[in-house]
């Protein structure tokens, strides 16, 4: 791309300023979010360790994927394999994906077939997320297992509706290296409950030519919620998931997957109360090919019981509780020999948690909580938190500390060859402090934090076993800002510095030094317009070193009509060669276009 396409990009930046409006659409008045929200509720986009982003700021139309969303968070570092549809890994802190799991509305979905547990849910539409949490440091109190570096806490939308509506779209797109899309919602409901079904379809060769080496991914998901009484009800749903796609490091090897998440839950919900009952089950199933030769095999099943509870009088104490069990069973096929090998093995778990914050005094309120988990093949795990939290006015400061841990998975303790059953839980600890500030109204947020973390035991993979190592230290800084000076104009920065401290290098994907900026104007709501930078220098990896990298990414959408919203979404506009980590390159310069029409 030329330096003249690139002024064309940035000059529509500006344009944009100046178009004309089209009709605006109409906004939905009959339904409001189901979501638990109490007098004293005090979200705050602008806490040190945790960032928030809200139903308005995912409205638009160029984040695709919640991970484009997440990406000028500070502290975190994503990095798909070969561009727009293939898979996504995402790192908070310069630690594994494993020590940062996902969670939808508070429920981790494990797979228990897979070797770190790394759930990435690509599948979910912007469209139906309520809230993103990102929340940084050592979580196992309230988030249990893998919460050694941070949380995504997804808060799906549920609605309720004073009367009957129907509401659905359709969505296609193309582009560049073999890359497709498509996708249907649909959403009916009235005051006595609601009924949600979508469907995803998408695929890259990312900058592979060769048509063997495609991603593909498929993605179904059906939810509903029963309300018969205003505070009370039932609900769940259900989500199957197909996959398939090459294996990084073997030039012909490849993958499939399948895997099948649900959970139902009963839940009574008042202004400062409420109890949730829910129960959960996954099971899914991972092959690997090598010349279309089958070499191995691993189902996993999962059930999870939760019950949790919260009392909140809001002028001193926010309480929370719990109790959970989890059972996991997992199969290993091995084809790699005349008999084929074959072995069973699971693991359960019980857990009990408390969480409190109290008002000590004027501006001031303290935050804690512990955790204990008994563990059937593993020891048992103790988990703690406190945080003294300030805030006056627009200044928010804060100090914490937490604990975290990660239990081996199923894979990495019996996985033929390569497994080990004497590994142990990994645990961390680490300090964080912060301090957060408005300016301008709060139309400028900024914060800025320091944080230590230490993480014991850690499990590596050398000469094709897994071990457990001494520990891994990190220290880092973390600077992000939020400005927006209107309602149709808001940049968003983040700058993160890791350093590692300990003398056993891991393999993850981790720069030093990374910038992110995003510059996106929405004027009326019609017309957006976003520009994403990313630079990463620095990288500390065992598998090697690398250039520093800068990539550009853009994106235009338009709504011509209320109901049909179209877009081009450009990424990597320099055509940056340089690697993501060694053995992947970033996928080459890439266009995707698409259109949305909603009914």
């Amino acid at each position: 791309m030329t330096k003249k396409h690139i002024y064309t990009f940035l000059s529509i930046q500006f344009i944009s300023l100046w178009i004309a409006p089209c009709a605006k659409p109409e906004e939905d008045l009959i339904c409001e979010s189901a979501m638990t929200v109490t007098p004293c509720d005090d979200t705050n986009k602008t806490e040190p360790f945790s960032n928030t982003l809200t139903r308005k700021q995912l409205n638009g139309q160029n984040d695709l994927t919640f991970d484009k969303a997440i990406t000028a968070v500070p502290g975190v570092t994503l990095m798909r394999e070969k561009g727009l549809g293939s898979k996504a890994t995402i790192r908070i802190r310069g630690a594994e994906p494993r020590h940062s799991p996902v969670y939808i509305n508070g429920l981790k979905p494990s797979d228990p077939s897979t070797p770190n547990d790394i759930f990435v849910p690509d599948h979910i539409p912007l469209s139906l997320i309520d809230k993103i949490k990102i929340q940084r440091g050592p979580r196992s109190v309230l988030y249990g297992d893998g919460a050694l570096s941070g949380v995504i806490d997804l808060r799906i939308q549920k609605q309720r509706c004073r009367e009957p509506f129907f509401k659905g779209s359709i969505e296609s797109g193309i582009g560049n290296f073999g890359t497709h899309r498509f996708g249907s919602d649909m959403h009916v409901g009235d005051k006595l409950g609601s009924l949600s079904m979508n469907f995803l379809n998408s695929g890259t060769q990312g900058s592979q030519q060769s048509l063997s080496r495609r991603y593909s991914n498929t993605a179904g998901n059906l939810g509903m919620q029963f309300t018969p009484l205003e505070n009370s009800g039932l609900r769940g749903n259900v989500t199957i998931l197909d996959g398939k796609g090459p294996q990084i490091f073997s030039k012909e090897g490849s993958f499939r997957s399948r895997q099948t998440f649900a959970h139902i839950e009963t839940f009574h919900e008042k202004d400062n109360a409420g109890h949730r009952l829910i129960a959960a089950t996954a099971q899914s199933e991972r092959k690997f090919y090598e010349k279309n030769a089958k070499t191995s095999q691993f189902d996993g099943q999962l059930f999870q019981a939760h019950y949790k509870a919260w009392y909140e009088p809001c002028d001193t104490t926010k309480l929370k509780f719990g109790a959970l069990t989890t059972h996991q069973h997992a199969k290993t096929k091995t084809y790699l020999t005349p008999e084929p090998s074959h072995s069973a093995h699971s693991q359960s778990n019980f857990a009990g948690y408390l969480h409190f914050k109290q008002k000590l005094i004027e501006h001031v309120r303290f935050l804690g909580g512990i955790r204990h988990t008994i563990y059937h093949k593993t020891p048992n795990v103790t988990d703690a938190e406190a945080e003294l939290h300030f805030k006056k006015n627009d200044t928010t400061a804060a100090v914490r500390y937490g604990t975290g841990h990660k239990n081996p998975s199923l894979f990495q303790l019996f996985a033929p060859e390569i497994g080990n059953d004497n590994l142990i839980q990994e645990k961390g600890h680490g300090i964080d402090i912060g301090v957060s500030q408005g300016f301008l109204n709060n139309q400028l947020l900024v914060t800025l934090s320091g944080f230590r973390t230490a993480i014991h035991n850690f499990i590596g993979f050398e000469e094709n076993r897994y071990i457990q190592k001494q520990q891994l230290q990190l220290k880092g800084l973390e600077l992000g800002t939020f400005y927006q000076p209107t309602d149709w104009v808001n940049i968003r920065g983040a700058y993160s510095l890791t350093t590692f401290l300990s003398n056993q290098p891991h393999s993850a994907f981790t720069p030093k030094h990374q910038f992110t900026a995003e510059l996106k104007i929405l004027p009326y709501k019609q017309v957006e317009t976003s520009l994403l930078g990313t630079y990463h220098t620095g990288y500390q990896s065992s598998l090697g070193n690398l250039k520093p990298t800068f990539l550009l990414h853009g994106a235009v959408s338009i709504r011509p009509l209320s109901f049909v919203s179209m877009g081009i979404r450009l990424d990597n506009i320099l055509n940056n060669p340089n690697a993501l980590f060694p053995g992947i390159k970033a996928p080459g310069r890439s266009f995707f276009l698409n259109i949305k029409v909603e009914i």
